[in-house]
């Protein structure tokens, strides 16, 4: 009797030692969450979710606009040109132009006669694209292996080489496999089959069409597309 007296009372003096667990449990999962509680930060309101998305499309505008020569939101708004104006001066006739591209060397689109008899108008492209003063500094420039031919509005033909200037820090190896390079060559056919061979002759609507063509290129590859460069510029008039 005295043995089971002695083992009810170890029991019951173990028990009560181990009370003070399930208190001790519920005062530091109470403390865990009050700490969760206080360091969470708010869920952002549908306002403030909008302006972030306003300004990084504003932040989006103005790199595109500054790399490819257009006024920025804040020269718009202060009163400057427009941003169809461009910064070089050209004359009308593409026969006399000032322009010099980066990395396109012109020949003032020069008519010369092709053995057929046609008219051709050559546009020649530098000897390397990285030759370009501050293009590796600038970002990789990814050219096509070969030109394509566009046939334009007017039933002629232009036989065109187009490189893209990618944004610093870009792998060259990876432009092909996102598909931007593929893009950047649909977008610009597409555009430059809307004019005809005697609008493509006019240096000013050639480069004019070219910063669109970047600048469009730019925004909707969010800065991954800077520019794009006409190395190679050919066109013929129908038979």
């Amino acid at each position: 009797m005295a043995k089971k007296a002695d083992k009810g009372a170890e029991a019951e003096e173990g028990a009560k030692k181990k009370k003070p667990i399930k208190p001790i449990i519920v005062v530091v999962l109470a403390l865990v969450g009050v700490k969760m509680f206080v360091l969470k930060e708010p869920e952002p309101t549908k306002a403030e979710i909008k302006a972030k998305e306003m300004a990084a499309e504003q932040e989006l505008y103005n790199k595109c606009a500054e790399e490819n020569g257009r006024e920025t939101l804040g020269d718009l708004v202060t009163g400057g040109k427009t941003p169809n104006e461009s910064s070089d001066s050209h004359t009308d006739d593409g026969g006399t132009d000032s322009h010099s591209d980066k990395t396109d060397s012109h020949g003032e689109g020069e008519e010369k006669a092709s053995p057929r008899g046609r008219n051709t108008v050559v546009l020649a492209a530098a000897t390397s694209l990285n030759a370009s003063a501050g293009a590796s500094a600038e970002g990789p420039i990814v050219a096509n292996e070969s030109s394509v031919t566009v046939n334009l509005y007017d039933g002629s033909y232009l036989k065109l080489g187009l490189a893209i200037q990618m944004a610093p820090g870009s792998d060259a190896k990876l432009v092909k496999d996102e598909g931007l390079l593929a893009k950047a060559t649909d977008q610009t056919i597409g555009e430059l089959a809307k004019h005809s061979r005697k609008e493509l002759l006019q240096v000013k609507v050639r480069d004019s069409i070219k910063g669109e063509l970047s600048f469009d290129l730019c925004r909707h590859s969010e800065a991954k597309i800077l520019k794009i460069y006409f190395t190679e510029f050919v066109t013929q008039a129908p038979s």
